[in-house]
């Protein structure tokens, strides 16, 4: 049982709510008074369809809590330079990545949009590294986009 799921545990005993595991512990079964709400992954069923597209967005999720004057690491889209839609014009060039790369102190992190669990991660900290990783981000996630996110040193006093 992961961290997740054990903090779900312990609030459903607290308000006393029968919690299950199905789906290979992917799927999160609780019941109390005869009804019956599920959690997938990191879904939970009461959230509306849409809000769970956003949620599974990186970069609409930044946007939305910015919006709202909610702290949240800097997000940047980014489409592979193939993307020629009207929604990517702005966000194709490669150029952009070595901008921002500048901006933020050489010390950025580029990772999928979408998804959990860390996987195809890059923390860049040298120009070298970055077309490497683009290249790698083109050949396995062509056409969908990923996020570029600055690298905050955390000061505690």
């Amino acid at each position: 049982m992961n961290t997740f799921q054990q903090l779900i545990k312990e609030i459903c005993k607290e308000e006393e709510i029968k919690f299950q595991l199905l789906s290979k512990d992917w799927v999160i079964m609780l019941e109390k008074q005869g009804k019956t709400r599920f959690i997938s992954g990191y879904k939970f069923d009461l959230n509306p369809h849409g809000f769970g597209y956003i949620l599974d967005d990186k970069y609409a999720t930044y946007e939305v809590l910015s919006t709202k004057n909610i702290p949240i690491v800097t997000h940047h889209i980014l489409f592979s330079p193939q993307n020629v839609e009207d929604y990517a014009t702005s966000s194709n060039q490669i150029e952009k990545v070595y901008e921002l790369f500048e901006k933020y102190n050489q010390n950025i992190v580029v990772k999928p949009n979408e998804g959990t669990c860390g996987k195809n991660v890059y923390h860049i900290t040298t120009k070298e590294d970055i077309e490497p990783c683009l290249k790698n981000y083109f050949h396995l996630i062509f056409p969908l986009a990923f996020v570029l996110t600055i690298k905050l040193k955390w000061n505690i006093a």
